[in-house]
């Protein structure tokens, strides 16, 4: 039945019982006939029907109105968020506030900060059970300092995670320090706030920072934290902030990150090292642009062992510094270095210690990939160098500056220089954007003379002269082990490579010490014009794999797709540094 005939049919019929029962039950009183003639009488009675009419579409709105409340009540209850137990939803509501952003100091106030409130005003159920929960009310919301005491009676006994700049947020929470479990603050003034003289028994990460705003000449120094009392601290990160290494503060640690430091009073790297020998559990240490301190006149032997170390990270950090601290912490096989930093000699000595035996991990790295490119976001001089193990993973990575003259020595002296400073069994190595035509093909020749071992190489964007510089010679050989050469956007004329390949495939096997090339891989090298008479002669030797032909990619070695990539994943590296 269609709406028309309901409405012609069916709501008559309705309307007429409906009225009907109302006359019936209403008082005839209010109705009284008081009209003397038939006109006055024939008005009464319109009267009385419009008001009858009107109270039963008053009546059937009411019924209406709740029986459709009643149904979505019920509907509502058979919704599966409803069916869940209060205890499941309090646990919704505590992930949903987890704070998993990176910096503590945003400008925009954290979308968690906003779920108790939201959630309490869904419905009863919800604001109960978000009642329930002090541990969503336990971040403390920095939009208003009114909110601040609502947070605190709500969040009960739960630890208390408080980001702020506001001293006035600072001053609220104070009394509640006993509870405090996360701490994100910045400090204004030279002297220590009231709140870090106090202990701290619960806390257990801790995040402070200059205010930036003001002028920066040196940075604050701090006597000492919570009164050396926070057992439970697990991260401390310190931005323009200068506190005295202590086993006490630093011991319990996982985490520690110095930024920004810029300090010249009594400190000596010694100190620092004394310091967190003790902190046994340490998994990071970030050092980032860390000027303070000095190197003691005595050579100081002291080795620091941190056995769950995963990563160090020394960005910026002065290069006559750098060789002492890294030639006395002992790192694991599998934690991962990085370093940035700025040279004008070239001279690794400006960067690793001359001992790199307790440097476990870059002695696991069997990969080897080198970018001669300047670096993009600063341009001049520079390089980059990582370290690889067998699946792939960085095992170190160095990022360095050189100067802005244009004669680009730092790459090539380090280049040429890296077989003493990095004495590792590698099984590959990479290089990148190794151009400069005023660069010494001997010098490449002989660097690569110092590794042995690497048995698979790739140049990717080289000059010509460095790879007519691999042409095996009867005394020293680049790589004596070589068996598979990729070339990839690189360009050489036919002949020298024809002459690479003959001279490479020709050598004679030394006791294991020397081994034919085996397979050539061209890819990319869109200059590069062999004929196919050159390419069957190649292939008499070894197996050839170029792209032009229209076969299908390697079938392996190389760690393939790791040279691809090495300028974007070290780019990214460099960014995390200034971050």
């Amino acid at each position: 039945m269609d709406e028309s005939s309901i409405i012609s049919e069916i709501v008559p019929q309705l309307m007429r019982t409906l009225t009907d029962q109302i006359r019936s039950v209403m008082e005839i009183s209010r109705w009284q006939l008081t009209a003397s003639n038939g006109a006055n009488l024939e008005v009464q009675n319109d009267d009385r029907e419009i008001e009858v009419h009107e109270f039963a579409i008053k009546a059937i709105k009411s019924y209406a109105t709740e029986k459709i409340r009643l149904h979505q009540h019920h509907r509502n209850l058979l919704a599966p968020i409803h069916r869940l137990p209060s205890e499941l939803i309090s646990l919704i509501f505590q992930f949903a506030v987890t704070d998993s952003s990176p910096s503590p100091f945003q400008a925009d106030i954290s979308a968690t900060k906003r779920v108790p409130l939201n959630v309490a005003g869904v419905s009863k159920r919800w604001r109960q059970v978000a009642l329930d929960t002090p541990r969503i009310w336990a971040k403390i919301d920095m939009r208003s300092t009114s909110l601040v005491p609502l947070f605190l009676e709500r969040s009960k006994g739960a630890p208390l995670d408080i980001e702020t700049r506001s001293a006035d947020i600072m001053a609220l929470c104070e009394p509640h320090i006993g509870r405090w479990r996360a701490l994100r603050a910045l400090i204004a003034t030279k002297e220590a706030p009231s709140w870090l003289l106090a202990p701290a028994p619960k806390l257990e990460i801790l995040n402070l920072a200059h205010d930036f705003s003001r002028s920066l000449t040196r940075s604050e120094a701090i006597s000492e934290l919570f009164m050396n009392r926070t057992p439970c601290l697990r991260e401390l990160n310190l931005t323009g902030l200068f506190i005295l290494p202590t086993p006490v503060l630093f011991s319990p640690l996982t985490k520690l990150s110095l930024t920004s430091l810029l300090y010249d009073g009594p400190f000596t790297w010694s100190q620092f090292l004394q310091a967190i020998q003790f902190s046994l559990a340490l998994e990071e240490l970030r050092l980032n642009s860390v000027h303070a301190g000095g190197i003691p006149e005595a050579d100081d032997a002291i080795k620091v062992s941190l056995p769950c170390l995963k990563v160090l990270v020394l960005n910026r950090v002065p290069p006559r510094f750098l060789p002492f601290i890294l030639g006395r912490i002992i790192m694991p096989a599998t934690s991962r270095l990085e370093v940035e930093v700025d040279i004008t000699s070239g001279d690794w000595n400006s960067v690793l210690p001359r001992d790199i035996s307790h440097l476990h991990n870059i002695q696991s790295a069997r990969h080897l990939l080198f970018d001669a490119a300047p670096i993009a976001t600063r341009g001049g001089d520079g390089c980059s160098l990582r370290g690889q193990g067998l699946g792939g993973e960085t095992l170190f990575l160095f990022v360095v500056h050189g100067g802005h003259g244009g004669r680009r020595v730092v790459a090539q002296n380090l280049f040429s220089n890296m077989g003493q400073a990095l004495p590792v069994l590698f099984e590959s190595i990479s290089i990148t954007s190794y151009m400069e035509e005023k660069w010494s093909a001997a010098k490449f020749a002989n660097s690569l003379s110092s590794f042995p071992s690497v048995e698979e190489l790739s140049l990717n964007s080289c000059n010509p002269k460095f790879i007519r510089a691999l042409t095996a010679t009867p005394k020293r050989p680049p790589c004596p082990r070589l068996q598979r050469l990729k070339l990839t956007r690189c360009a050489i004329d036919e002949s020298s490579l024809l002459s690479l390949v003959q001279a490479r495939t020709s050598m004679k096997p030394r006791t294991g010490t020397r081994v034919p090339l085996q397979r050539l891989e061209i890819t990319d090298c869109s200059q590069m014009n062999l004929s196919q008479e050159a390419i069957s002669e190649m292939r008499e030797c070894l197996e050839v794999h170029w792209d032009r032909e229209g076969g299908a990619g390697p079938s392996g070695g190389m760690h393939d797709g790791v040279e691809e990539n090495q300028r974007d994943l070290w780019i990214e590296f460099a960014n995390q540094f200034r971050q």
